[in-house]
Parts: C-alpha cells; sequence; structure tokens
C-alpha cells in the first residue's frame, strides 16, 4: 500500500499538468503538499474542464437530435464536433447513451448516434458509468453502453462486464455483448465468440460470424466448418459465412473448400447461394484436388448451377471445363448471331475467366444490337463493359462506356469504391466522371 500511495503522488503532478488549463503551470501541492490536497486539485480541474464543456456538449447533443429524423449530413457535422471535443466530453455525453423507457425512435436515434461519438472517444474515465448503465439502464441505453465498452482501454473491466451480459441476458443483449467482444479483442474474448459458435439460434450465429469476420479473427474457424456441416443452420448463413472465411483467407485448409462445396451442392440451399458459394471457392483460389473436383459432380449435374459450377472450376485451373464452358457459349451465340442476350451472357463468362479483351468485344456488340433494335439497354451491361475495359486496361474506352450509359449519380458513387473500377477512378483524365 505505501508504494502504490508513493507512485501515486509521484504521477500526481504530471496528471494535473495534462489537466485542462493547467499546461505550462507547475503543480499546487497546498500548503501541506499533501496528497489530498493534490486530489482536490485534480477534481477541481476536472470539474472546471467539464463545466466549459457543457454548454457546447448540450448544443451539439441538441442538434443530433434535431437530425435524428433523417438529416444524416447534420448529424455527421455534429458528431464531427463532439469527437472533436475530445475525451473531457465523454462523462457529459454518458448520460445521453440512455434514451429512457418507451423512448420514440428519433429519441433512439440520437442515443445511437451519441454512442457513435464515444466510441470515437476512449477514455477510462467513463468505464463505471458504462458499466452500470449496462446493467441497469433501459433496454436501449443498455445495448448503447454495451456497444461503446467495445472500444473500451479499459479491457479487463469492460471484457467482464460484456461476458457477464453473454451469460445472463436477453439475446438483443448477448448479440451486441459478443459485438463488442470481437472489438475488444483479446483471447479470453475469442474463446466466449467461439463457444456462441456451437448454438442453434441465428441471430446469435449471425452475429457472431459477422464480429469474427469484422475483426479477421481466426479463432471460429473449425466451428465455421462443422457448422457447414450443419445445413438446417448454415443454410441461413451463406452470406455470413462466405464472408468469414474471405477475411480469413489466408488460414482456410482444404477442409474449408471441401465443406463449402458440400454445402453448395445440399438440396436446401437457395440457387442465389449456391451461386455465392461457387463465387467464393473460385476468388479463394484453393487447389484442385482429385477429392474437391469429385465433390462438384453433384453441382455439375444441377441444371441451375451447372454454369456456374463449370466456371468455378475453370477458374481453378480445370482446363476440360473451361474449354467445354467457351464451346457452349460460343455455340448458344451461333444459333443467332442477331440476339443481344447471347453475347452479353458470353461476355460475363469470358470477363471470370479473365479474358477481359474478348468479353468487351461481347458486350460493345450487345450495346449495338439494343441500339439497333431500339431497345432499352439496362445500366448493368454499360457497367459491365466498362468494367472489362478497364480489366483490360483501356481507360479511355471505360470512361466512354460509363459516359454512353449516362449512370446516375448514385450508381457512379458506388461504382468509384468498386475495386475493379480503382484504376479509373484514380486517373486524373478519366476518374473526374465520378464526380
Amino acid at each position: 500500500m505505501r508504494s502504490s500511495g508513493r507512485l501515486l503522488l509521484a504521477l500526481l503532478p504530471a496528471l494535473l499538468l495534462c489537466a485542462p488549463g493547467a499546461a505550462g503551470a507547475p503543480a499546487d501541492r497546498g500548503e501541506d503538499g499533501s496528497l489530498e490536497q493534490l486530489l482536490r486539485e485534480v477534481r477541481r480541474r476536472r470539474e472546471a474542464a467539464a463545466a466549459k464543456l457543457a454548454v457546447p456538449v448540450t448544443d451539439l447533443v441538441q442538434q443530433l437530435q434535431k437530425a435524428s429524423t433523417g438529416d444524416g449530413e447534420a448529424a455527421e457535422k455534429a458528431k464531427v464536433q463532439l469527437v472533436a471535443l475530445g475525451t473531457e466530453a465523454a462523462p457529459l455525453l454518458v448520460p445521453h447513451l440512455d434514451p429512457g423507457q418507451g423512448a420514440l425512435g428519433p429519441d433512439r436515434r440520437r442515443a445511437s448516434l451519441v454512442a457513435e461519438v464515444l466510441e470515437q472517444l476512449p477514455t477510462r474515465s467513463v468505464t463505471d458509468a458504462l458499466i452500470t448503465m449496462a446493467r441497469t439502464g433501459s433496454p436501449h441505453g443498455r445495448l448503447n453502453a454495451l456497444r461503446v465498452l467495445g472500444t473500451s482501454p479499459d479491457r479487463a473491466a469492460a471484457g467482464a462486464c460484456l461476458i457477464e451480459a453473454v451469460r445472463t441476458s436477453d439475446k438483443d443483449t448477448r448479440v451486441q455483448a459478443l459485438r463488442s467482444l470481437a472489438r475488444l479483442g483479446g483471447a479470453e474474448h475469442e474463446t466466449v465468440l467461439v463457444e456462441a459458435l456451437a448454438e442453434t439460434d441465428p441471430d446469435v450465429l449471425r452475429a457472431v460470424l459477422t464480429a469474427l469476420t469484422g475483426v479477421r479473427s481466426v479463432a471460429g474457424r473449425e466451428r465455421v466448418r462443422t457448422l457447414m456441416g450443419a445445413p438446417q443452420l448454415a443454410v441461413p448463413l451463406v452470406k455470413e459465412i462466405t464472408a468469414y472465411l474471405r477475411a480469413i483467407a489466408p488460414s482456410l485448409a482444404p477442409e474449408d473448400f471441401e465443406a463449402l462445396a458440400r454445402l453448395a451442392a445440399h438440396e436446401s440451399v437457395a440457387e442465389k447461394d449456391g451461386l455465392l458459394i461457387l463465387d467464393t471457392i473460385a476468388d479463394l483460389q484453393p487447389q484442385l484436388d482429385a477429392k474437391l473436383h469429385k465433390l462438384f459432380e453433384p453441382l455439375l449435374a444441377n441444371q441451375f448451377l451447372r454454369t456456374d459450377a463449370q466456371l468455378c472450376l475453370a477458374r481453378l485451373g480445370d482446363r476440360n471445363e473451361r474449354r467445354d464452358l467457351i464451346k457452349r457459349f460460343d455455340e448458344l451465340v451461333a444459333r443467332n448471331e442477331d440476339w443481344a442476350g447471347g453475347y452479353e451472357q458470353r461476355g460475363g463468362v469470358l470477363l471470370k475467366l479473365g479474358e477481359y479483351g474478348e468479353a468487351a468485344r461481347d458486350y460493345a456488340r450487345a450495346v449495338k444490337l439494343y441500339q439497333t433494335q431500339g431497345r432499352e439497354i439496362e445500366d448493368s451491361i454499360y457497367i459491365e463493359l466498362a468494367r472489362a475495359y478497364v480489366l483490360d486496361q483501356n481507360l479511355k474506352k471505360a470512361h466512354e462506356a460509363l459516359t454512353e450509359g449516362g449512370l446516375a449519380s448514385g450508381a457512379l458513387k458506388q461504382l468509384k469504391t468498386d475495386p475493379d473500377f480503382q484504376t479509373l477512378a484514380e486517373s486524373g483524365k478519366y476518374g473526374r466522371i465520378f464526380d
């Protein structure tokens, strides 16, 4: 006790120098230089700083309240200003995390926005208040407090509270606690998350998979592999499972891809989910050994998945499937050379096979036929034509395709963040089309 007291006494002058309003001023120890006097001085300065921040914090929270009805730009501006006030504002913001029992939508939205601010102001000074709210607040207040605890620098106390919520709370609260545990990180918290992957509630499983994906944790890999072997549980979670496997791609083993292929072939998997799984396997490029190839047999026999199964195998290096696939689409075009849809379909296959120049020619031919026949051309055709040109390093043609397509600003804004369009977006000459 004596040594810890001496340590605190030694640190207090530094604390006082760092306190608001104390820059460059020597620490005032009082007449007797006692520890009690130093602590009183720290509290006084903190209270003075809080008093100065009270008015701007209140004003900005009121702005959040007004913006909570849908003005996203105003909300973002107020959030930025609150974050700029620094961690000294955090204790003043914590009470606003709880909208109260029976709160209406705008109040709940404002409280959620405050939570977003506090996530950017991690400080130990609010740990106790957050833990209290997480245990005793209104339902929405508890969720917000648990959310902020996910970024707490006080990992031990925050983690203990989150684990307590996982063990003892209702589903919605548990889901938020699991998400925050993933953000908090650490082997002891990952253990709790992995344990939750053994549950059967799809909402809990979805939350855990999303959380593990966000932090790229490999801890859940074996449990996820087991999950894929239980289609009744895995089928509703195909999107989350594939996103998780993509996030930890370097650590995947052959068994993971085999489990994915089996899941894709299961009779209860919807066509769109089967296509998502096949795209994932192809993108992650596992070694195509005899065992994995054999698992594709039921997929090749599925009339809805056959083309994408062939495409996946071709992308993994199966030359026979590649040759047969291209031959089939060549025959499709040859049967009716004036059908734009045939060129569009073959262009899509060639694009995925990396034949960018040939894909661009097919899409351009499809556009020409649609125009000649006076038919409406969907935005997606111009987008894929431009994608093929960009990937073929023809930025000028890509720019022309997007210009001709006359895409709405929202569609162009979304394309700007598409990795395939990165070189076009970064081009000083042609990238301005996204603006």
